[in-house]
């Protein structure tokens, strides 16, 4: 450095009009502007899309199955729940709801199906395959469920599997495009808005809803016309000589009548959908360790001789006192006549029998 360096002038910073970093516009090699970056979509999205999604899978199995006449798919799930539930704890759930237990039980399955969407729906936002092999679990689990179940067969399991199917595209559709990030307004909707997701998953939900009362309206339509069919007057007994007299000495409420009218018998149910029976095409079937196995129809137990009887019949949950017991004059034919009829064979041990 010399004496004359002082003098020169400072050096100033070039000035440019050039925009910021964050400005600059990116163009492909044609010359086009390229779509500007896709921002991650939130996790409330995911986890809405991953509800509506659920929902529409549960409720369309729901559908198929209630018009198909076959297990509901949450009726399928809960019964295995119920079969694999410790005895104690069945017990307790008996004593504390009563004849709420099913509902409770749905309802607990149904809050859990819920959580397990949300939950399935926030991880989605990333990783959509998550969401959709997550929404894929559930038709799987119904299926399995509902075709293990005693009377029910590999037709069962398609209202879940088509369900299954249904949510899993719509989860996928709703979920498999980011929304773009856009510097400022757009005069033209770019890509998959905020708007549209919204209109599309409420859309999902609203059909869902409406699966899910459609379902329940064709279920309860049949357990009517069962009721109606089983309510179908019988023929005359005739004089059967049963009395009804309150036996000597017993100590009873006179405002309680011996014999427990229909509309007041207790009534609990060891499964949680209704029976699904025919009555002029139901039948039963004696069949194992028999000579001669037999194949019944209602009408043929009406034709047999009958039996009537006032019997006594009490829940295994009832406590002294309580209201889960009455008396009715029960009428059909001796399971003693039928076995004979069948023949037994020696070593028979047990006679095993299933519900509707």
């Amino acid at each position: 450095m010399t004496e004359f360096d002082n003098d020169r002038p400072m050096a100033e910073p070039a000035v440019t009009d050039a925009p910021p970093e964050s400005a600059v516009t990116e163009f492909d090699a044609v010359g086009t502007p390229a779509p500007p970056p896709r921002a991650a979509r939130p996790w409330w999205q995911g986890a809405w899309a991953g509800l509506a999604a659920g929902g529409l899978a549960v409720a369309i199995g729901m559908l198929i199955a209630a018009i198909t006449d076959v297990v509901s798919p949450i009726d399928a799930v809960g019964s295995e729940v119920i079969d694999r539930t410790p005895r104690a704890v069945k017990e307790w759930a008996i004593r504390e709801f009563g004849t709420n237990d099913k509902l409770v039980l749905r309802i607990g399955i149904f809050s859990v199906l819920a959580l397990a969407a949300l939950v399935i729906g926030a991880l989605a936002v990333r990783r959509v395959w998550i969401g959709v092999a997550g929404i894929g679990a559930f038709g799987v689990v119904g299926a399995l469920a509902a075709a293990g179940r005693p009377g029910e067969g590999a037709g069962s399991a398609v209202p879940s599997l088509l369900g299954a199917v249904a949510g899993a595209a719509v989860i996928y559709a709703l979920l498999h495009r980011r929304p773009m990030a856009v510097p400022g307004p757009s005069a033209a909707p770019l890509g998959w808005d905020r708007r549209q997701f919204l209109i599309t998953s409420g859309t999902t939900a609203v059909v869902a809803a409406a699966a899910g009362a459609v379902a329940h309206k064709v279920t309860s339509n049949r357990e009517r016309e069962f009721v109606s069919q089983a309510a179908e007057p019988i023929p005359e007994f005739g004089d059967t000589g049963i009395t009804v007299d309150i036996p000597a000495g017993a100590d009873a409420d006179p405002n309680t009548p011996f014999l427990t009218p229909n509309d007041d018998f207790y009534r609990i149910d060891t499964a949680l959908s209704f029976p699904r029976a025919d009555v002029a095409n139901w039948s039963f079937t004696i069949e194992g360790m028999v000579d001669n196995p037999l194949t019944i129809t209602y009408a043929d137990l009406l034709n047999r001789p009958q039996v009537e009887k006032v019997i006594t019949i009490c829940c295994v949950s009832n406590e002294v006192g309580g209201r889960y017991i009455g008396n009715a004059v029960w009428r059909g034919v001796m399971l003693r006549d039928l076995l004979e009829e069948a023949g037994v064979q020696d070593g028979a041990e047990q006679v095993y029998s299933t519900s509707l």
